[in-house]
């Protein structure tokens, strides 16, 4: 048609069918593309980065044919630098003669009242959890054998099967400041199951809750048919998580930094 002239205009399209959409074609012995995406659910950064993994794809594929999908990159060179050297470069400085409860010690008299654990409602303070697992140390401590001797000794093993709770937090702390080191048992354990982790970790304390009582104490009463010698099953209850004065004092240490603290 006379006056009649044509030329490429670029479509503007404000809105998008799917949340995220990849449009190739080869043209002129290339790859040409466009990537669609949600700006709800998607920021330019991510898309970007995302393109720049695409980039790398493709080209280590040109590159390699032989290479398996497995073995083809995605991550740019900066990006691998920071994945592998990055974030793994954690090296610091901390107290190495110090034990963990000892630390938590140390944060207790920096900030005594400050909320150290919470769940389902119910919280503690650091010098309320510090004095309860006070508590539960000196009880551990004081526990003897037929013989008199003490149950707990350095690196002792205690185990512990408790259901979520502060309780948890507690008797791990309690377990530490006595000089033992902690055997983590899921509460959800038959009985059976309950024996054999006391039988293979030859642990002589099983602390344990009420709720929990009657299969944890039969487990650990049946160490003596079985010939894993004496076992005794220490019951954490509100009651005994009440703090008294005479047996929240400081737990002197007994453990070591290179013993053993957890299994």
């Amino acid at each position: 048609m006379s006056g009649l002239a044509l030329g490429l205009e670029e479509s503007r399209q404000e809105t998008t069918h799917f949340d995220l959409t990849l449009s190739l074609v080869e043209a002129q012995g290339r790859l040409q593309g466009s990537l669609e995406y949600s700006t709800a659910l998607f920021d330019r950064e991510t898309v970007a980065r995302w393109l720049g993994h695409l980039r790398v794809l493709l080209s280590a594929m040109v590159a390699d044919e032989t290479c398996t999908l497995a073995e083809l990159p995605l991550l740019t060179e900066p990006e691998r630098e920071q994945v592998i050297h990055g974030f793994n470069a954690t090296e610091t400085e901390y107290p190495r003669q110090a034990l963990i409860h000892e630390l938590f010690e140390q944060q207790v008299e920096r900030t005594p009242q400050a909320l150290a654990v919470q769940y389902e409602g119910e919280s503690l303070t650091y010098a309320q959890l510090n004095a309860k697992a006070n508590q539960l140390a000196h009880r551990l401590r004081a526990m003897k054998d037929a013989s008199g001797a003490a149950v707990i000794k350095p690196d002792e093993l205690v185990a512990i099967s408790v259901e979520r709770s502060l309780e948890m937090v507690v008797g791990l702390l309690g377990i530490l400041k006595a000089g033992a080191a902690y055997v983590p048992v899921d509460p959800e354990y038959p009985e059976t199951g309950l024996r054999t982790c006391l039988r293979d970790s030859q642990a002589k304390v099983l602390l344990t809750q009420r709720t929990l009582q009657e299969s944890g104490c039969r487990a650990a009463a049946r160490g003596d048919d079985e010939g894993s010698g004496e076992r005794f099953c220490c019951l954490m209850t509100k009651r005994r998580m009440r703090v008294g004065r005479k047996t929240t004092s400081v737990v002197k240490r007994r453990s070591r930094p290179q013993g053993i603290w957890h299994m």
